[in-house]
């Protein structure tokens, strides 16, 4: 098969991990491989022999009052066109609303099918793209999505395909888990990018970590995350007084090993892929979120057997939950997690498990690939 990529940007991120993993998992099959997409940290991890193009723009979004979008749009619309004439692609995969649409335009002269992979609940997202053919195919990383197509969108159910995303264990990585710290300091991280949308959680964060310094717990904590908001959160750390001279909570930056980065961590809060990782290292990990639900709540918790249904269901957000996001109820959450290193040891194998049984990297790059051919061979038919 021919396969054209289109992204806004490979920059380190969740959506991007996965596209880039089934990217990869393709070349296995000797399929031809091109991509269109802004250059990024994580071009490294993409494959040698998959034909990359820069657009030295990120285009996700189409915005019809910024008028640098119709500039985008055009440079970006463009090339998709005329890698379609020279390339003659199959099949079509798409991330973003921008790319979907032009995909779709695309569609319209060239009959080439289109693969959306829908990562992000958004109503203001994929107007009026969504609605220009129903002919496309989704992809969906967890069941409020397809939901959310089916309800919203009227997506035919057999249009609709959930892949979630997969991982391997990593605990081979972990230094000694349950390491004696220094002056017995757990270590604790919070994992995510600092950008807008995960503004509530972080804040969330940071109070949580000044409230147990103040109730004398003896930990270490630190940010790991690069993004537009890195300097507002070193300022709003020390503007609060969080810790010694506000010099608590470490600003480690972005990674591109994540699991290097959390080799030594012993409780991990984060949202989405950042908590599967966690998990995936069998750390206790507690869902932060940042986008509401219909209940009003986006607030996880600590991942346990008797909610990890829920927060799968909404791909480890916290959202429709009952309980707002707030320093409070994280900090408890944490210090629950000091407390009991029965509990760290309880949550450690769960989430081996549920790795290793629903989470399998193999298997579930293998589901995407029989998807892709499902979809070359309705289009042949």
């Amino acid at each position: 098969m021919k396969l054209l990529f289109l992204h806004s940007e490979l920059a380190i991120g969740g959506a991007e991990e996965y596209i880039i993993e089934k990217i990869n998992y393709s070349r296995i099959f000797g399929d031809s491989v091109y991509l269109i997409a802004k250059k990024g940290t994580l071009l490294s991890k993409l494959e040698k022999s998959v034909d990359f193009y820069n657009t030295y723009f990120r285009f996700d979004y189409f915005n019809i009052f910024r008028i640098k979008d119709y500039l985008k749009f055009l440079i970006y619309f463009f090339k998709v066109l005329k890698t379609s004439i020279r390339f003659k692609p199959d099949i079509i995969i798409t991330q973003h609303s921008a790319p979907l649409g032009i995909a779709n335009i695309i569609n319209y002269f060239f009959a080439i099918p289109v693969l959306h992979v829908y990562h992000l609940i958004n109503k203001l997202e994929y107007p009026p793209f969504i609605r220009l053919k129903n002919k496309n195919y989704f992809v969906v990383i967890s069941k409020e999505l397809e939901n959310n197509l089916i309800e919203d969108y009227s997506i035919p159910t057999n249009k609709i395909f959930y892949v979630p995303n997969g991982f391997t264990q990593k605990i081979e990585i972990r230094n000694n888990y349950n390491k004696v710290h220094e002056q017995g300091e757990l270590e604790i991280k919070y994992l995510g990018n600092l950008h807008e949308g995960k503004k509530d959680a972080i804040i969330s964060f940071i109070e949580a970590i000044k409230l147990l310094s103040e109730r004398n717990y003896k930990f270490k904590a630190s940010i790991i995350g690069g993004g537009p908001l890195r300097i507002f959160f070193e300022k709003y750390t020390t503007n609060i007084n969080c810790g010694r001279n506000g010099k608590l909570i470490y600003f480690e930056g972005e990674s591109l090993d994540i699991y290097q980065s959390l080799k030594n961590a012993d409780i991990v809060v984060g949202m989405g892929r950042s908590a599967l990782e966690a998990m995936s290292m069998g750390i206790p990990t507690i869902i932060v979120g940042h986008l509401k639900g219909k209940f009003g709540g986006n607030y996880g918790g600590i991942i346990n057997d008797h909610n990890i249904i829920d927060l799968e269901n909404n791909n480890f957000t916290g959202r429709n939950s009952d309980m707002v996001t707030n320093g409070s109820l994280l900090a408890n959450d944490i210090a629950k997690l000091i407390h009991s290193e029965v509990l760290r040891e309880r949550l450690k194998e769960f989430y081996l498990n549920y790795i290793l049984e629903k989470r399998n990297m193999d298997k579930l790059n293998a589901l995407f690939y029989e998807i892709l051919k499902k979809v070359y061979d309705e289009s042949k038919n």
